[in-house]
């Protein structure tokens, strides 16, 4: 066989060959074709195994994919696990977790990927809104001098209606 559980058989090839001539190979011989882009048939592209370090022409030499959507980590993927935060982004160490600091909220949408103590940042100032003594950023400190603390257009009820003097 040749590699790719063809027979070897003309039946079996792209092309008839005749005595005396080259016959083609299938493309998935191992034998290096153009004739597809995964000459070993192992799922990854041959250019993106060459960038892996993998070897395009054996099956058995697939490259590491963690988070299986078919992009080898190496060079290839900018999200190698799959999280939604490209490994560029990520904090030290958490390239490869979906939740890096284990508080519960995946990487993608935790403001604080590595502090599990803070997970949002409303006003977006890089103050978690468990530290942030204003996480709307209206300028009104939230201990009592903002009627709506999680309301950025919001800070005073004057009349106690339950809205925001601004909307009033």
């Amino acid at each position: 066989t040749y590699g790719d559980h063809s027979s070897g058989t003309s039946s079996s090839c792209y092309a008839y060959a005749n005595a005396g001539t080259t016959m083609a190979m299938p493309s998935t011989s191992g034998y290096g074709t153009t004739a597809d882009d995964d000459d070993d048939g192992d799922g990854f592209d041959d250019a993106d195994e060459d960038t892996c370090g993998t070897d395009s022409l054996n099956g058995s030499d697939a490259p590491t994919d963690t988070d299986g959507d078919g992009a080898c980590d190496a060079g290839v993927d900018d999200d190698d696990d799959g999280d939604g935060v490209d490994d560029a982004d990520e904090e030290a160490g958490c390239s490869l977790l979906t939740d890096c600091d284990g508080d519960g909220y995946g990487d993608a949408t935790d403001s604080h990927d590595n502090d599990a103590s803070e997970n949002s940042d409303m006003d977006g100032d890089g103050i978690g809104d468990n530290s942030d003594t204003d996480m709307d950023g209206d300028g009104y400190l939230d201990d009592g001098y903002d009627a709506f603390p999680e309301d950025g257009t919001e800070w005073a009820d004057n009349d106690g209606d339950g809205l925001g003097d601004n909307s009033d």
